[in-house]
């Protein structure tokens, strides 16, 4: 808790919850007696051995854990260094990599302990469950896993006692998030939605999640050119009649992947939080990028060096300078062209980002001009200040409040009650 806490006030000006409200850290916010019981969590002194065989593998920066270890009293303790985690937990989840190191150790260990006969394991995959209760609000919602398309796609579907007369909304992956969403964002705005009389699916795409791969695909490739192909076979397969009666919902690479999708499918609406639109695609390392990419620009190296820049202060002071030279530097694509496909193709497109991720949007495309033309389903709203995994409470229930109040505005159901309506708007004015 010390550790998060610290982590919590090094990255953000915001002002923390009393310790009443809650503790806040990246992410989540812990209640008071979560924090009470994990500051009670020890373990006892034991009057015998209470194994018989102990593996601790440490850190080479970090001391042993002492505390943990010698109340156990065990015989046979062996101690190991645990090689690989800097380039496991020091670095940003996109990059992190598996100690392959460590858990061939740990497998070898155990094999030794364990030495003992194999035992069969019969593994009996669930057929898709169904939970069902009772919402906050009183609202009785109901999830159900499903397998999606050909591939066995993983998916929850969110519904509610209200009968849904909208489009479907589409949960796309965060990068290499499961269908959780970024600290279960997505779950929170399923089950929120749902109540509203909204169909919500978060789905797994191949090789992410709980997902399968796709043949020759490799798991946990961030951007894949699959997730094309997963994002039409789920409009498909959830809504049969018409796949385009859908609203594609993703944060930074699902919100590209929703743009960028919107402009194959023709969907009723994008809701996209903090697109990047500047990276270099994973199939770009083989051989040519895919076809279907019309919004992707490759990553300038410039623009890498000053996205890596520690101290947000002086990030937001080159900022425009290092987006300007970049775009001198090399092709540059405006939006405007597929912007105003979307519009042409009467695709709803909601956009709130920060300042960072609001730039290709805002920069040499005449958004004001767009958004004010006649008809206009475009609106891209620039929060400043915001971060780009919304790790902040506050920010998060922001930005739930936005997208709730531009759902349920172009797309509720029509038997929503005024007074949910009107809720809702509070909400989002108090937000």
């Amino acid at each position: 808790m010390k550790e998060q806490r610290a982590l919590q006030r090094l990255r953000t000006n915001v002002p923390a919850p009393s310790e009443s409200t809650g503790t806040e850290l990246p992410g989540f916010v812990f209640s008071a007696d979560t924090v009470a019981d994990l500051a009670a969590l020890c373990v006892p002194a034991a009057s015998e051995p209470a194994v018989e065989h102990l593996l601790v593998l440490t850190r080479d920066e970090q001391p042993p854990p002492v505390d943990l270890v010698e109340p156990l009293a065990c015989p046979a303790l062996e101690r190991r260094p645990a090689v690989g985690q800097p380039a496991l937990l020091g670095v940003e989840p996109l990059h992190n990599e598996v100690p392959w190191e460590t858990v061939g150790a740990i497998v070898a260990w155990l094999g030794a302990v364990h030495n003992g006969p194999p035992l069969p394991v019969t593994v009996c995959a669930p057929q898709p469950a169904r939970a069902e209760w009772m919402g906050s609000d009183g609202v009785r919602l109901r999830e159900e896993l499903v397998a999606i398309g050909p591939v066995g796609l993983f998916g929850i579907v969110t519904t509610s006692e209200r009968a849904s007369s909208g489009p479907t909304v589409l949960f796309l992956n965060s990068g290499n998030d499961w269908h959780v969403g970024p600290n279960r964002l997505w779950v929170a705005l399923a089950r929120r939605w749902a109540a509203a009389g909204v169909r919500c699916v978060r789905f797994d795409a191949s090789g992410l999640g709980d997902s399968p791969v796709r043949p020759g695909q490799r798991e946990h490739v961030v951007r894949a050119p699959q997730a094309f192909d997963d994002v039409l076979a789920a409009t498909v397969a959830l809504c049969p009649d018409d796949p385009t009666d859908v609203v594609l919902a993703g944060l930074c690479s699902g919100a590209y992947q929703a743009l960028e999708s919107a402009l194959l499918l023709g969907p009723r609406g994008v809701l996209a939080v903090n697109p990047v639109l500047r990276f270099d695609p994973p199939e770009a390392a083989g051989g040519s990028i895919d076809p279907r990419r019309q919004i992707c620009r490759p990553m300038n190296p410039l623009i890498a060096s000053y996205r890596s820049l520690p101290i947000p202060a002086v990030r937001r002071r080159v900022r425009s300078l290092a987006w300007r030279l970049a775009n001198l530097a090399g092709p540059n694509r405006s939006p405007r062209s597929w912007l105003a496909q979307l519009m042409a193709d009467g695709v709803d497109t909601y956009c709130i980002c920060g300042e960072d991720e609001a730039r290709p949007l805002t920069e040499g495309t005449q958004l004001a001009q767009l958004q004010a033309s006649e008809g206009s389903c475009l609106r891209v709203e620039v929060v400043p200040g915001l971060d780009h995994a919304l790790i902040d409470a506050d920010q998060r229930a922001l930005v739930s409040d936005r997208l709730t109040e531009h759902l349920l505005a172009r797309f509720g159901p029509r038997a929503l009650e005024p007074q949910l309506r009107a809720t809702i708007a509070a909400q989002s004015s108090i937000g």
